[in-house]
């Protein structure tokens, strides 16, 4: 089963219906521990808590470390696709109860810790690429390119982008070329404009 954010497994099933069971004081603390984690953990290797922390967990939880784990990935998880698809706090409410059917306290604890941390997960989340290149500069071109039927000299404008990309291993970078006519370069900029709004709408 999907939803239009989130893959929910049956494993993540299960972490919801632990999480549902989970004292929203003691979830609010486990989820602002995940949310710092994030904050600075930009190799996405790491684990938010120790192995001696996680044995305390299991006494505080009242919980076996295997639902422990299961209840720390799918936190993290919620936390990550919310800043993934940048959602807005109402909106995020709606979806933890409607869709993944957790209660409303327990919902309402993960919309206030995504509300405190979301532009500075969204800003981690940004640097820790998964992919081997990323966006360093970009330059432009606009070519007016004449019709070559005799009977019609209409001009086509293309506009020609440069991306230059950087690896984040080997240091080397490569240049990938663009070219746009007016349709494609307005819906370019209409997605552009529209990522934008997201982000400031986290603000």
């Amino acid at each position: 089963m999907s939803s239009s954010w989130i893959q929910i497994t049956p494993r993540f099933q299960d972490g919801l219906t632990l999480i549902n069971a989970i004292e929203p004081a003691k979830l609010r603390l486990l989820l602002n521990r995940i949310a710092t984690f994030m904050q600075g953990d930009t190799s996405g290797k790491a684990t938010p808590f120790t192995e001696e922390e996680e044995a305390k967990l299991e006494k505080s939880l009242g919980l076996e470390l295997k639902d422990v784990l299961l209840v720390v990935d799918t936190s993290s998880l919620i936390l990550q696709q919310a800043a993934y698809h940048i959602i807005k706090p109402e909106v995020l409410k709606s979806k933890l109860v409607d869709t993944l059917k957790l209660e409303q306290e327990r919902a309402a604890v993960i919309v206030t810790v995504w509300s405190l941390n979301a532009n500075l997960i969204v800003e981690s989340l940004r640097k820790r690429s998964v992919l081997p290149y990323q966006f360093a500069d970009v330059t432009w071109l606009l070519n007016v390119e004449t019709s070559s039927n005799k009977m019609s000299r209409t001009k086509d404008p293309v506009a020609i982008l440069e991306l230059l990309l950087k690896s984040n291993d080997a240091g080397d970078s490569q240049k990938v070329k663009l070219e746009m006519r007016k349709p494609e370069l307005q819906t370019f900029y209409q997605n552009l404009e529209k990522i934008q709004a997201q982000l400031d709408g986290l603000k």
